[in-house]
């Protein structure tokens, strides 16, 4: 599972350089400039996460043009708002996300005016974005990006998908720690042009199916990423695949092989540990379930001895000594009867 050139020091700033000019020579076109208030800014990041620009536009234009205001957006339900995002992906969240952002900026300044946070300092800003109820890291870094000014980078999960692949960071990775291991190789200047071109490589329906389909066996090395994605604008999906399928099969035949390498732990005898093996523990286990064995064969046995003797007809216990009783009063002699004397004759 180990990448192939772990060893090797790995230079990800000058990866994150070449990747910036082959996705700029893939996507040319300039990035799309946000100059939104801090509010607005908040809800297209809800509109644009997993999503091309194109449909954030769309979803925001409905918003705007669906309502009287933001306070009827406002007090809308979920049911409602999920109108809104027609065609992208889970709308109930997106809706949810929308109404908190509004109901929370409501209650802070009894108005739909964020600007504030402009003039607070970054820590407290962030701080104050960062208490917003159910809002995603990538809203959340979108608008401290776009217009609070911070050096960060959204991310949102079909990018990170795309970083995963490149072996720019972990798959085990969420968004708040793939922005933050970005954020590293990637200059101020650069970061928001390079988020764009991450997207429209992460949404390009060409594309998508080698991202939503990560290969879970290894973890990909950033020295390759290149390569690997010069395979897949050249020779497309299914070049990249095998490429990936051949990655797969080296790395389970390296994982056989140091399993079979490995030295296998030692057994101690039983006279150094005091202890029993294993053989005479094994022994006396099956000395002690062979006597149980016969402990239960001689008590069924028993049982059925006392059912016979229970089945015969039951022998008077007084029967002999009565007998020899009898014999005894025959063999005693007969006991003289008393003489009755004569009355005495009347003068």
């Amino acid at each position: 599972m180990a990448a192939a050139h772990r060893g090797k020091a790995i230079d990800k700033q000058d990866v994150c350089k070449k990747l910036h000019g082959l996705l700029k020579k893939h996507y040319p076109g300039a990035a799309p400039k946000s100059e939104l208030p801090v509010l607005e800014t908040l809800l297209y990041a809800v509109c644009l996460e997993d999503s091309v620009p194109q449909q954030a536009e769309m979803a925001y234009a409905r918003m705007l043009n669906g309502f009287h205001d933001l306070n009827e957006v406002r007090v809308s339900s979920i049911y409602e708002l999920e109108t809104i995002f027609e065609g992208l992906s889970d709308p109930a969240w997106r809706a949810l996300r929308l109404k908190n952002v509004l109901q929370f900026v409501f209650e802070s300044t009894y108005s739909f005016d964020f600007d504030g946070l402009r003039r607070k300092p970054t820590e407290q800003a962030v701080k104050m974005i960062g208490k917003i109820p159910q809002l995603s890291a990538f809203v959340r870094h979108f608008a401290m990006q776009n217009a609070l000014g911070v050096h960060v980078l959204p991310i949102d999960e079909r990018m990170r998908l795309v970083l995963v692949w490149l072996g720019l960071v972990e798959s085990s990775s969420t968004l708040d720690s793939a922005s933050e291991t970005l954020r590293a190789f990637v200059r101020k200047a650069d970061a928001a042009v390079i988020c764009h071109l991450l997207r429209m490589l992460s949404t390009d329906p060409k594309y998508m199916a080698v991202f939503d389909a990560p290969v879970a066996l290894i973890e990909h090395s950033a020295d390759e990423a290149i390569h690997r994605l010069e395979v897949l604008f050249k020779q497309g999906v299914v070049a990249a695949k095998k490429l990936d399928a051949v990655r797969v099969a080296d790395a389970h035949t390296a994982a056989l092989a140091a399993a079979a390498a490995a030295p296998k732990p030692k057994v101690k005898s039983a006279a150094k540990t005091g202890k029993d093996s294993p053989k005479d523990v094994g022994k006396e286990a099956s000395a002690k379930s062979a006597v149980k064995e016969g402990k239960a064969v001689e008590g069924k046995a028993g049982e059925g001895d006392a059912k016979k003797a229970a089945s015969k007809p039951a022998v008077a216990k007084d029967a002999k000594p009565e007998k020899d009783k009898a014999e005894k009063e025959k063999a005693k002699p007969a006991a003289a009867k008393p003489v009755s004397k004569a009355p005495p004759k009347k003068k």
